[in-house]
């Protein structure tokens, strides 16, 4: 049972008490009250004009039950459309592989070419994450100063050994090292070495009003 299914049936199964309270079928559809669907929602309770639980039949039918359109609004908020906006398409893996890299010249009024890919954006998190990028800054490169507002961003070197100025603070930093720059702060980073240098870059939010997801770091 996919990651949908079961919110769906928890998201059911805990206003069970206040659903039985209505009169009607639940989910607003005649066929679908014919064949059982409201008698029971509850994840471990077998309907029984088919002897299937709910959440089984919800699985072999997923697709075709959340697209009618006499779904009823409640149901449809309480579960599929809740499910949808805090990340119904979160992945659990991404492989660097996966995900096409992009070159940018001069990014932040920096120097020379970087590569980045996003590997994860927003809607991969219930949480306040914009993104997760992983950049490449070829020697002789940099990102260029840059401010913060209503959000903070980390870097995390992978490889390399960048210097990075933080609000006017620079130190140069080797593999395993993180930058963090906050609200209201600027950054800049610069590959002086002979070597590239690759970071994480993870960016986190304030509030759900002020997402801004940049094209790279």
């Amino acid at each position: 049972m996919d990651f949908g299914t079961r919110y769906i049936c928890r998201k059911m199964h805990a206003h069970r008490a206040d659903e039985e309270s209505r009169s009607g079928d639940i989910l607003g559809n005649s066929s679908m009250a014919e064949s059982g669907w409201h008698r029971h929602y509850e994840p471990t309770v077998s309907n029984t004009s088919s002897g299937a639980p709910l959440c089984d039949r919800i699985a072999e039918n997923y697709s075709d039950v959340f697209s009618r359109r006499h779904l009823r609004a409640d149901v449809w908020s309480l579960a599929f459309g809740d499910h949808l906006e805090k990340g119904g398409g979160m992945r659990p893996f991404v492989s660097l592989e996966e995900v096409d890299a992009r070159t940018l010249e001069g990014n932040h009024g920096g120097k020379g070419p970087i590569e980045f890919r996003r590997l994860l954006n927003g809607s991969d998190f219930e949480s306040l994450i914009d993104f997760v990028d992983y950049t490449v800054i070829p020697p002789g490169s940099t990102i260029g100063t840059h401010e913060h507002t209503a959000n903070e961003e980390i870097y995390f070197i992978v490889t390399g050994k960048p210097r990075v100025n933080v609000n006017g603070q620079e130190r140069r930093l080797e593999c395993g090292s993180i930058a963090v720059v906050r609200s209201g702060q600027t950054h800049q980073l610069i590959n002086d070495t002979n070597e590239n240098v690759a970071i994480f870059v993870i960016q986190v939010r304030h509030s759900q009003s002020e997402s801004h997801a940049p094209a790279a770091a």
